[in-house]
């Protein structure tokens, strides 16, 4: 099951009249602008506008973001990443519907950042005593994305996931 939102994404460009090719290139260069103003976001919430600039510029220009869209054309992964900081964002701000939004387009986006990034998310939220805001609102990310969780989760028998990850 391979997520839909960056291809989705990159075809609204398509069919305003860009090229297959530029299409793809909007969809790339995007998580980076996404990275670069939810990671300051966060980081000015919590250091201020200096520490919030640093903390974006790190993130950025982090290696594995420049590998994910340059060397592995890793565009799933590539918008998941640049979406936790949004969502880290909203959760901490309580951002109702940016936290719905970021995290519907999370589930949408790369499946392994989303299973790997939940549990996270989750016991940031009782630490921050945010618990009761993310059990109110996890509801609809998994309502508005259940046309590809359900039958990623119940279809996988169909697929090659056991292959992915035997014999290792």
């Amino acid at each position: 099951f391979y997520s839909p939102f960056p291809y989705a994404f990159s075809e609204i460009f398509h069919l305003i009249g860009f090229s297959y090719i530029d299409s793809l290139k909007i969809a790339f260069i995007t998580p980076f602008f996404l990275s670069a103003i939810g990671m300051y976001l966060l980081g000015n919430s919590f250091f201020g506008f200096g520490g919030g600039l640093i903390s974006s510029v790190l993130y950025t220009f982090a290696p594995y973001h420049a590998i994910d869209a340059f060397v592995r054309g890793a565009l799933a992964e590539h918008w998941a990443l640049s979406l936790l900081p949004l969502i880290l964002f909203a959760l901490f701000k309580e951002k109702q519907h940016l936290f719905i939004l970021t995290l519907s387009i999370l589930l949408l986006s790369h499946n392994l950042t989303a299973l790997y990034f939940l549990p996270v998310l989750l016991l940031l939220a009782l630490t921050q005593n945010k618990i009761k805001f993310v059990k109110k609102l996890i509801v609809y990310p998994i309502l508005l994305t259940s046309f590809f969780i359900l039958p990623a989760i119940f279809e996988k028998n169909l697929t090659t996931v056991a292959t992915m990850t035997q014999g290792y």
